[in-house]
C-alpha cells in the first residue's frame, strides 16, 4: 500500500475535516449501556452551527425513542414533547417529537444538551423478505449476545435530515468492546468497566453502536488500522481478513481514490446479517466461514465505504449506490475470475424472472431491496447501467469519471444527476438522453435477429441482417455488440477468426449490412450479455430463479409421503416469501389430480406420483458429462435434488422438481435452495444439506445465435470471443 496515502493528502484531508465541523451540527454524545437492565443512560451536547442561522422565532424540535425519558440539561432550555405529533413508522421503534424553547425569547440557541434514558429492548425477526436473503431484521437491541444501535433505534436526537459529525464515548462492562464509525481515540479499562471513544470528523448521516465480547485481531498498514472483531480466538480466520482487507483497500484505492477512513474493521454479529458501515462490516457468525464470502460478500460491503457510507446516497432522488457497488465488487471479483459474462447474463435473467409490469418501476424509485423484483431493478439493473457506460466509452474514461465521482462528491449527498455529470465531464457528451432513458424509465428492450444472409462480393462476404425490439413498451436506443465468427484455425495468430462490430438501435427495427474479409460461419447479437434487456426464454437455461420469479406457482405435494409435515412446512415457507414478493403459491396434493397444471409447478418427492416420469436428465444427454449423470443417479438413492425444466404446455414457463430420501435434508433444502437459483440442477448429501452438485443446463437454440448454412451444413467455427480484462488486476 506505498505511495497511497502521501502526508499532502492526510494534511488537506484533516483541515477539510475541521472546516467541516464547522459547517455541520455536531454531536457530543456520552452514553452508558446497562446489558442487565437493556438500558441505556446518555447526553447529548448538540452543537448547532453560527452558519444556519437560526432565527429565534423559528421552532427548533427533534425525534427520538418514545421508550425514552427526555429532560433538558440547560437552565435555559425547555423541552416539551408535542403531543399532537404522530408516528408513522411501520417498525417496532415509535418516536416522539420534542420542540425546544429558549427562556430568553431573544436567544439565539447554539448549544443544547439534552439527557435521555430508557429501555432498548428490540427483537431479532425473520420475515419472509428477509427469510429469502437469509438474514434477519432488529431496530435496536440490548442484550447478553451484543448490542446493536442504528437510525432504526431512533437513539440519537435528529435535528433535521441532513448531514451531521459526532464525538461518541461509551462506558460499558469491562469485557465488552464498542465499534463505532471514526477513529477510536480511547479504549480503557476502569475497574469493572470500560470507556470507549470515538471521534468522526466527517459528516455522517446515522449513528451506529455495536457491541459484544469479541477478541480483537489488528494490523496497522500505513495510516489506516485493520482489524478483526470476533466472538471466539481464531487467528487463522482473523488473518484470512485482515490480509484481505489490506488487499481490498490498496485495490480500491488505486481504482477510485484514496480509502475515506482511518479504519476497517470485520465485526462478528450474534446474528446473520451482511451490513456496510462507515469504516466496518457486520457479518453474522454463519457468513463469515463460507469459504467465499471473502470474494463475494467482503469486498461489497468494504467497497460500501466508497458508495454510500462516505459519498452519500440523496434518497429522494434515488439510491445509485447499490449497483454501482455490486459492480465494482461482485461483478469485478467475478471478471477477474474469467467469469463476467455468466455474471451479467444471471443478473439479466433476474430482472426477466422477477420484474414484470405490475412491479416494475424506474431505477431513480428505488431506495431499498425488499423483494427479489426491487432487487433485479436497484441492483441488477443500476449494475447493467454502468456496464453500458463503460462498454461504450471504454475503462480508462469509466475510471477516470467514476474518480471524479468520487472526489467531487465525497461526505456530500449525491444522486445519479452527479454521475451523470462526472461522465460528460469527461466525454465532452451530453448524456442526459441516456441517463434518462436507463435511469427515469421503466421497462427493458427485448431483442431479436432475423432476415440473416451472406453473398460473396470481389473475394469478400456481404452479411445482411435484421435486429428488432420486441418488447411491448416504446423503443430504447441502443448500442449493441454484434459478433462474427469467420473461417479460420481459431489459433492466437489468425486474428480474423472473430470480429465484434457495434450497432445501433434507436427504432423497433433495423437492417444492417457489413462487409467481411473472411467466410462468415455465425452470428451472434450481444453474446457477452454488455446490454440491459430481458433475456428470450431460449436465450438462456432453464433456472431456480426463473420459478422463483413466477407470479403464478402451484406445489404438488406427495400426500402419501413419509416426510409429508416436512414437505409442508417447507411449502408454507415459501408460499409466505412468494406472498411478499407479489406473488401467488398454491399448495396442492398429488391425489388431488389426474394431469400435470399449464403454470409453473413444483413436483416435491421422490414418491410423487408426478415424479416417475420425468426424463430431465435423460433429455440432455450428449450435453452433460456421464460423471454428471452418474452422480445424479446417485443421489437420487442417497440424497437430494433440485432440478427445473421447461413446461411441456407452456416454453415460457418453467417446472421444479424437489426431493430427497433423508427426512432431516427438507429443512435444509427449504433454507438453502434460493442461494443457489441461478443453477439449473442442484445435488445435496447428508443430513447437513452440503452442497455436491450444481450446474446448468446447456441452451441449444438461442434466437440470438444464428449459424449459417453453406450448401445445407452448418461449420462449427473454431474461433473464441476473448473476455476483456478487468477493468482492474
Amino acid at each position: 500500500m506505498k505511495n497511497i496515502f502521501q502526508n499532502s493528502i492526510i494534511i488537506t484531508f484533516l483541515m477539510t475535516c475541521i472546516q467541516l465541523q464547522a459547517q455541520y451540527v455536531h454531536h457530543e454524545i456520552n452514553v452508558r449501556i446497562d446489558i442487565q437492565t437493556k438500558s441505556i443512560d446518555a447526553t447529548d451536547t448538540i452543537r448547532i452551527p453560527a452558519s444556519l442561522k437560526l432565527n429565534p422565532k423559528d421552532t427548533l424540535g427533534f425525534y427520538l425513542n418514545s421508550n425514552f425519558e427526555v429532560k433538558s440539561m440547560s437552565p435555559s432550555l425547555i423541552i416539551s414533547e408535542v403531543k399532537s405529533y404522530v408516528c408513522n413508522s411501520t417498525s417496532d421503534v415509535k418516536d416522539k417529537r420534542y420542540i425546544i424553547n429558549s427562556i430568553n425569547p431573544n436567544q439565539q440557541i447554539l448549544i443544547i444538551p439534552i439527557h435521555y434514558s430508557g429501555k432498548i429492548t428490540g427483537e431479532i425477526r425473520t420475515g419472509a423478505a428477509e427469510y429469502a436473503r437469509g438474514f434477519s431484521e432488529v431496530s435496536g437491541i440490548i442484550s447478553d449476545d451484543g448490542v446493536y444501535f442504528a437510525n432504526s433505534t431512533e437513539w440519537v436526537p435528529t435535528i433535521n435530515d441532513n448531514l451531521f459529525t459526532f464525538n461518541l464515548t461509551t462506558k460499558i462492562d469491562s469485557a465488552w468492546g464498542v465499534i463505532s464509525q471514526g477513529k477510536r481515540t480511547r479504549n480503557e479499562k476502569i475497574k469493572d468497566k470500560k470507556i470507549i471513544r470515538y471521534e468522526s470528523p466527517n459528516p455522517v448521516d446515522e449513528v451506529y453502536l455495536v457491541a459484544a465480547k469479541w477478541i480483537e485481531y489488528n494490523k496497522q498498514v500505513e495510516n489506516i488500522l485493520v482489524q478483526a472483531e470476533l466472538r471466539k480466538p481464531d487467528t487463522a480466520m482473523a488473518n484470512k481478513y485482515l490480509n484481505a482487507t489490506i488487499d481490498y483497500i490498496e485495490m480500491y484505492s488505486k481504482l477510485i481514490g484514496p480509502y475515506p477512513y482511518s479504519k476497517f474493521t470485520l465485526v462478528e454479529n450474534f446474528w446473520e446479517t451482511g451490513y456496510g458501515m462507515p469504516s466496518f462490516t457486520l457479518l453474522g457468525e454463519q457468513i463469515i466461514r463460507f469459504p467465499f464470502i471473502l470474494t463475494s460478500s467482503y469486498p461489497h460491503e468494504l467497497l460500501h465505504n466508497y458508495w454510500g457510507n462516505s459519498v452519500y446516497v440523496n434518497s429522494s432522488k434515488g439510491n445509485w449506490c447499490e449497483g454501482l457497488t455490486a459492480y465494482m465488487a461482485d461483478h469485478l471479483i467475478k471478471e477477474q475470475q474469467g467469469q463476467a459474462n455468466e455474471y451479467r447474463r444471471t443478473t439479466l435473467q433476474k430482472y426477466t424472472d422477477f420484474v414484470n409490469e405490475s412491479n416494475d418501476i424506474p431505477v431513480s424509485k428505488f431506495l431499498n431491496r425488499n423483494n427479489s423484483a426491487e432487487e433485479a431493478i436497484g441492483y441488477g439493473k443500476s449494475l447493467m447501467i454502468y456496464e453500458m457506460l463503460r462498454y461504450h466509452f471504454g475503462d480508462d474514461v469509466f475510471k477516470k469519471a467514476i474518480s471524479i465521482f468520487n472526489f467531487e462528491n465525497k461526505f456530500k449527498l449525491a444522486s445519479f444527476s452527479d454521475i451523470e455529470r462526472s461522465f460528460e465531464q469527461v466525454t465532452s457528451k451530453d448524456l442526459k438522453p441516456f441517463f434518462d432513458q436507463w435511469v427515469f424509465r421503466k421497462g427493458a428492450p427485448t431483442l431479436a435477429l432475423s432476415n440473416v444472409s451472406v453473398s460473396p462480393d470481389n473475394g469478400k462476404y456481404m452479411i445482411k441482417f435484421t435486429i428488432s425490439q420486441t418488447q411491448k413498451e416504446d423503443v430504447f436506443n441502443l448500442y449493441i455488440p454484434v459478433v462474427f465468427y469467420l473461417e479460420g484455425d481459431g489459433k492466437a495468430t489468425d486474428e480474423g477468426s472473430v470480429v465484434v462490430n457495434n450497432v445501433l438501435l434507436s427504432k423497433r427495427s433495423d437492417n444492417y449490412l457489413f462487409t467481411l474479409e473472411k467466410r462468415p460461419l455465425r452470428i451472434d447479437v450481444d453474446p457477452q450479455f454488455n446490454v440491459f434487456r430481458r433475456l428470450d426464454n431460449e436465450e438462456v437455461p432453464p433456472t431456480i430463479s426463473q420459478i422463483l420469479g413466477s407470479k403464478d406457482v402451484i406445489m404438488i405435494l406427495p400426500k402419501n409421503s413419509p416426510f409429508i409435515k416436512d414437505y409442508t412446512a417447507l411449502a408454507d415457507q415459501w408460499k409466505q416469501t412468494q406472498n411478499a414478493q407479489g406473488n401467488n403459491l398454491e399448495i396442492i396434493y398429488d391425489t388431488d389430480i389426474t394431469e400435470m397444471p399449464d403454470k409453473s409447478t413444483w413436483i416435491v418427492g421422490f414418491d410423487n406420483k408426478f415424479a416417475a416420469n420425468l426424463t430431465v436428465f435423460q433429455n440432455y444427454k450428449g450435453y452433460l458429462p456421464d460423471a454428471t449423470l452418474e452422480q445424479v443417479e446417485t443421489l437420487k438413492k442417497t440424497g437430494g435434488l433440485v432440478y427445473v425444466f421447461k413446461n411441456p404446455k407452456n416454453k415460457l414457463l418453467t417446472n421444479g422438481f424437489l426431493g430427497t430420501n433423508k427426512q432431516k435434508m427438507v429443512d435444509g433444502l427449504k433454507r438453502k435452495i434460493t442461494h443457489y437459483s441461478k443453477y439449473s440442477f442442484l445435488g445435496f448429501e447428508g443430513d447437513e444439506t452440503t452442497n455436491k452438485l450444481k450446474g446448468e443446463f446447456p441452451v441449444t437454440n438461442s434466437p440470438l445465435s444464428y449459424f449459417i448454412k453453406y450448401d445445407g451444413k452448418i461449420f462449427q467455427p473454431k474461433g473464441k470471443l476473448i473476455p476483456r480484462k478487468a477493468l482492474i488486476d
